[in-house]
């Protein structure tokens, strides 16, 4: 019986891993050299990206908040019409 279960948990974790590598096959494609910095097994590079993309929305987030701040400025029409050669 202990045999039985070790044979469905092996063969469970080998479903894994192979869909474990279907969904880091994109992250290869994307990152084809690998940086010095991060590890050259999938999952270092997995959570590089992952980082890349987390650095990368608030870099966005950040964006929007200075474009509604643009937006209330109150010397913003001074500078467009500077800029438009109007002013």
């Amino acid at each position: 019986e202990m045999k039985e279960e070790m044979k469905d948990l092996r063969s469970r974790v080998e479903a894994l891993e192979q869909k474990l590598q279907l969904v880091l096959a994109p992250f290869h494609n994307l990152m084809p050299s690998a940086p010095e910095d991060v590890g050259a097994d999938p999952i270092s590079r997995l959570s590089h990206s992952l980082q890349q993309l987390d650095r990368i929305d608030s870099l966005s987030e950040q964006i929007s908040f200075l474009e509604e701040r643009l937006e209330t400025c109150k010397c913003q029409e001074k500078t467009l019409k500077k800029h438009l050669g109007k002013g």
